[in-house]
């Protein structure tokens, strides 16, 4: 199995290569890590080298069409990691809505929007590679935000197999005490990425994914981001920096040192566990994709995007059915935010601003039109200062 990852130059990677390390699964899999710095590429595929304790089958490429094209022939997966705009466009999407009194957040309101907004016209060229070059592979991406670009995807690409991938339910089912791995009978998931609940679970109250916070205390969250004394952006930044310069040069209990101080659940808890189950045809994990609700609830388009639980079932990864009717409260919580990514999935490609106020007016955290329009503007304006990408 080919799996082909743009974006290679994450400072977690290397944690990627070594979970699907200690599977027999290895032995099938080949690695195409592709990126635009060739001398960040280079150090990531030192730390491999260095902390992988068995051989990986691994090519590296850049990021220009022809290197592109080489990674992706014969690819049977790919999985797009970029972060479009680098870290200076997480920090610009962290800040800037609480200029207008909005929870700011990389994936999700008006900070989503601005990641979409600036990453769509470049994803949707690696996209089309895609549909050129490996058309019938399975994209997985990790490139937030997940359910607008998920559903971009799919409006664009329909006869592409796109998928936006997040560990946060199954953490959160682990965390809450819930067993290594519960069963797919016992317990329910309703939501939209990071905004959801586990439900039903043991006969325990439903359990709200962390970042429903946003949603639920909007001042206090804002309080708490208008005290860091530094941006999420500017510390994974500092992090990042001192990693590939250990990874470069350090020893193998430096370079793992530096990968335990940026932990990377998205790969151990989603990633990992698939693309080994993709070989095995089996596993014990859930997976959880934003996708196309295509019927799966029944209050919902079929176009619209919803995040949907996967197990596997009799050699087949299959949707994990509803046990429980989602509560009516959730169905109506979950609403407005399906209802402004219809809108504003027809802005980002239209690329128009007035489109993109009238999706913002839609969204529950945005009170009023002046403050829609202010951020609309903020959006399309954006300029980014020179920050490290991933």
């Amino acid at each position: 199995m080919k799996v082909t990852i743009l974006g290679a130059t994450s400072q977690s990677t290397p944690s990627l290569l070594r979970a699907v390390s200690d599977s027999t699964a290895l032995s099938q899999m080949h690695f195409s890590l592709v990126a635009r710095n060739a001398e960040r590429l280079a150090a990531i595929t030192r730390a491999i080298g260095m902390t992988v304790d068995h051989a990986i089958d691994a090519q590296c490429h850049d990021l220009s069409p022809e290197g592109l094209a080489r990674a992706l022939d014969g690819a049977d997966v790919v999985v797009i990691q970029v972060r479009y705009g680098g870290l200076a466009g997480r920090d610009f999407d962290e800040r800037f809505p609480l200029a207008f009194e909005t929870c700011g957040d990389e994936g999700l309101g008006a900070g989503g929007l601005s990641s979409a907004w600036r990453t769509w016209p470049t994803l949707s060229e690696h996209l089309g590679f895609v549909r050129r070059v490996c058309p019938s592979a399975r994209v997985f991406l990790l490139t937030g935000p997940s359910g607008l670009l998920a559903r971009l995807s799919s409006v664009q690409f329909p006869d592409l197999e796109v998928r936006a991938l997040c560990e946060l339910p199954m953490t959160t089912l682990l965390e809450s005490g819930a067993g290594a791995m519960p069963r797919a009978d016992s317990y329910d998931y309703f939501g939209v990425n990071h905004l959801g609940w586990i439900y039903g679970l043991d006969g325990r109250a439903p359990i709200p994914l962390k970042y429903w916070r946003l949603h639920t205390a909007p001042e206090q969250v804002r309080a708490e981001q208008r005290r860091r004394t530094e941006s999420r952006a500017a510390e994974l930044e500092r992090l990042s920096g001192a990693a590939l310069s250990t990874f470069a040069t350090g020893t193998r209990e430096q370079i793992l040192a530096a990968l335990e101080a940026r932990p990377s659940p998205w790969y151990a808890h989603a990633l990992a566990p698939l693309l080994m189950s993709l070989v095995t045809r089996t596993s014990s994990h859930h997976f959880f994709f934003s996708e196309m609700n295509d019927g799966w609830h029944g209050d919902f388009q079929s176009g619209d995007v919803l995040e949907i639980p996967y197990y596997w079932s009799h050699g087949q990864l299959v949707r994990k059915p509803q046990h429980m009717r989602p509560p009516d409260e959730f169905v109506a919580g979950i609403t407005p935010f399906v209802e402004y990514e219809r809108l504003a999935a027809v802005a980002v490609l239209s690329r128009d601003q007035t489109l993109v106020e009238r999706a913002l007016e839609v969204h529950p955290w945005v009170v009023g039109r002046a403050r829609a329009a202010g951020l609309a503007t903020a959006i399309v304006s954006q300029q980014l200062p020179r920050m490290g990408a991933a």
